[in-house]
């Protein structure tokens, strides 16, 4: 099959060779995870799972699927097999798409936008494997280890891959639970790979941990509503104004915002000077710029457009937290700016310097179809990677950058129409 035209974040494609004899090829981006070659962890649990019995039809999540290595390979090892390939970043979704197609099985797998269990319902599993995340903070890695309880079907396995650091975290949340059990270990210098099952897979109420989920302190429904990625309540002194957030763990600036997105903040309160209609941010982490523009103009449309479905959602919740009403707020999870219909007053991005910066000119160019002609953009970037954007938007047809503001190493953009 032809491959999908360039779309700013592809850098080459990479092969995986597997026991089976096929090879699997992969669209990767430098901006996700492992672009340089599938990892050795998810080679590692790949090979623990070769010769797995699985019943007919055996339905498969690959949770945190990244590009696709794992859900694309046990789709061709396991031909009957379905697999749900959940993300919470809508680029790695678009890419695991791609990837099946590119390989032949996307008729068997869907690949969609998912915080964790939160998005799954009451869909079940005969497998779920997980590459774990590093950063996620211990009570999310403590719920994607026994959440998938929720998920299993009877006599379902859960198999994972920690990196060597978490092994002592993983083996005493496994060990918390007297239901489960352990049927596979295999540990490496860097790596460990476990599979386990609950005693079954019957997760009606008998079991130790399904009794603590239906508690009512928290519900693998919902984790991000009862707070498992809660990290810190923080205030900032904006502009004058104070607000209170939220953070979460897997987003940076937890503590407090930084010199990049306080300049930021300086500039959206030298910018906004009264009622705006409609206000977009791109890229909110956790929700510093969001938060003080709805303060400060009470817009009656606020849209948020991220890759990430936890800044989504951390950035949604700090808005409510401060006032704005949730009918206001529009989100978008994907990695290029949206179709817009109605001009936007103001836009706000966040260009991160791991940001692919061909990508984020493009969708900045997007973003400037939303702008209404007495508009202003802000774009906050480190000097380096603000530069690197100043000079690409230089023969634009349509953005002017009319100054630049430093601080501290950060730079925010003030960018008009021409």
């Amino acid at each position: 099959m032809a491959a999908p035209p360039p779309d700013g974040y592809f850098k080459k494609e990479i092969a995986l060779r597997l026991r089976s004899g096929a090879s699997a090829r992969f669209r990767v981006s430098q901006a996700l995870f492992s672009s340089h070659l599938v990892d050795a962890g998810t080679g590692l649990l790949l090979r623990s799972l070769d010769g797995i019995a699985l019943p007919p039809a055996a339905a498969i999540l690959d949770l945190g699927c990244g590009y696709g290595p794992i859900g694309i390979a046990l789709a061709m090892t396991h031909p009957d097999a379905t697999v749900l390939a959940v993300d919470r970043d809508a680029l790695a979704v678009d890419y695991a798409r791609q990837n099946a197609a590119l390989n032949d099985v996307d008729g068997r797998i869907e690949a969609a936008g998912g915080l964790g269990y939160d998005d799954l319902g009451d869909r079940r599993f005969d497998l779920i494997v997980m590459n774990i995340p590093g950063k996620a903070g211990e009570r999310v890695i403590e719920h994607l280890l026994l959440g998938a309880l929720a998920h299993l079907n009877r006599d379902g396995i859960v198999a994972i891959v920690a990196v060597a650091p978490l092994g002592s975290l993983v083996a005493t949340t496994l060990a918390s639970d007297r239901a489960i059990e352990i049927t596979y270990q295999h540990r490496t210098d860097s790596y460990a790979v476990t599979h386990y099952r609950f005693d079954g897979g019957d997760s009606r109420g008998r079991l130790s941990y399904a009794s603590a989920m239906s508690s009512g302190s928290w519900t693998p429904a919902n984790a991000f509503d009862a707070g498992i990625y809660n990290r810190a309540v923080t205030a900032i002194d904006a502009g004058g104004r104070k607000l209170e957030l939220q953070t979460v763990y897997g987003l940076s600036e937890f503590d407090m915002p930084s010199f990049t997105t306080q300049l930021l903040l300086q500039e959206l309160a030298a910018t906004i000077d009264g009622a705006r209609d409609h206000i977009s941010v791109i890229n909110p982490n956790q929700g510093h710029a969001a938060a003080l523009a709805h303060e400060l103009s009470h817009p009656r449309r606020i849209k948020l457009v991220s890759r990430d479905l936890l800044s989504l959602r951390a950035t949604r919740r700090n808005l409510i937290r401060n006032g704005a009403a949730a009918s206001i707020i529009e989100t978008h999870h994907t990695p290029a700016f949206p179709p817009e219909l109605t001009p936007a007053n103001i836009i706000v991005a966040t260009i991160d310097d791991g940001d692919v910066i061909e990508a984020a000119t493009l969708s900045l160019q997007h973003a400037a179809a939303a702008l209404a002609l007495d508009g202003t953009m802000l774009i906050a970037a480190s000097s380096t990677t603000a530069t690197r954007i100043a000079k690409r938007l230089a023969d634009d047809a349509v953005l002017h950058v009319e100054e630049r503001r430093r601080r501290r190493g950060g730079v925010v953009l003030s960018v008009r129409r021409r």
